[in-house]
C-alpha cells in the first residue's frame, strides 16, 4: 500500500528536522537568557536613575572573568540584554560605569533575571567577594565563589537592590 511508505517518509524527515541537536548548536530560547536591570543611585525611594552607565556582565572563573555582553542605560537606567544560559556552578557580575563611578552585583545560578545595581549592591558584593578581588575583577574557584555569592545575598536583595530579608528579619532586623 503506498499510503505506508508516504507516513515513513514523513517520519523519517520528522525525524531529521526534530531530532537532538548537534553538539554546541541550539536556538535562542534554549542556550540564552534576557536579563534586564535597573542602575541606580541613592536611597530607595528617592532614587535617581544613572543613565549612559556601561554595564558589563561577567561570568568569574579560575583565570580572568570572561565578559559575556556589554550595554548602556536608557534615561530611565535601565538596560536589558541577552546572555548564555548560566549553568549550576556560575557565579556572574555586573559592573555598571558611568565617569568615575563604577557599581556592581553578583549574580548567582537561580537568581530572578531582573536585578538592580546601585551602592547597596556594591558595598555588599565588595564585602563578600572581597577574597576573589584581583585588579578590580573577580576570580576563583566555582565552590567557593558560590559560598561568596551566597554571602552577597544574605546583605542584599539583588532583584531590589535593598538590605536582605535575613538582616530584616529577627534577630538581625
Amino acid at each position: 500500500m503506498k499510503l505506508l511508505p508516504s507516513l515513513a517518509a514523513v517520519a523519517a524527515d520528522a525525524t531529521l528536522v526534530a531530532g537532538p541537536a548537534a553538539a554546541g548548536v541550539c536556538n535562542v530560547n534554549a542556550c540564552s537568557t534576557r536579563l534586564m536591570g535597573v542602575v541606580t543611585s541613592g536611597a530607595t525611594p528617592g532614587f535617581k536613575p544613572v543613565q549612559n552607565a556601561t554595564v558589563s556582565i561577567y561570568q568569574a572563573s579560575v583565570g580572568a572573568p570572561v565578559l559575556l555582553n556589554t550595554t548602556v542605560t536608557d534615561a530611565r537606567g535601565q538596560f536589558s540584554v541577552t546572555l548564555p544560559k548560566q549553568g549550576a556552578d556560575e557565579i556572574r557580575y555586573a559592573v555598571a560605569a558611568h565617569g568615575q563611578t563604577e557599581l556592581m552585583t553578583v549574580m548567582a545560578p537561580g537568581d530572578r533575571p531582573h536585578l538592580r545595581i546601585n551602592e547597596m549592591t556594591t558595598v555588599a558584593s565588595a564585602y563578600a567577594m572581597a577574597q576573589f578581588f584581583q585588579a578590580k575583577q573577580i576570580s576563583g574557584k566555582p565552590l567557593p565563589l558560590q559560598i561568596a555569592a551566597g554571602m552577597f545575598r544574605n546583605l542584599a536583595a539583588p532583584d531590589r537592590g535593598e538590605i536582605s530579608d535575613v538582616l530584616r528579619r529577627s534577630p538581625n532586623g
